[in-house]
């Protein structure tokens, strides 16, 4: 999945900066954002056959 992080954030209802600290571990998604990511993850898996 080839997303920006703004586009990623879009898609979760977070901010870019909330994806930003995420991505250089200075913070963790909490529970309901793991849950869309899974989510993203298990679409774009069913989508592309991966």
């Amino acid at each position: 999945m080839s997303l920006t992080q703004e586009q990623l954030a879009h898609l979760l209802g977070v901010t870019f900066s909330t994806v930003n600290r995420w991505e250089r571990d200075r913070s963790r998604p909490n529970l309901i954002a793991r849950r869309l990511l899974l989510s993203l993850e298990r679409r774009h898996v069913l989508r592309e056959g991966v």
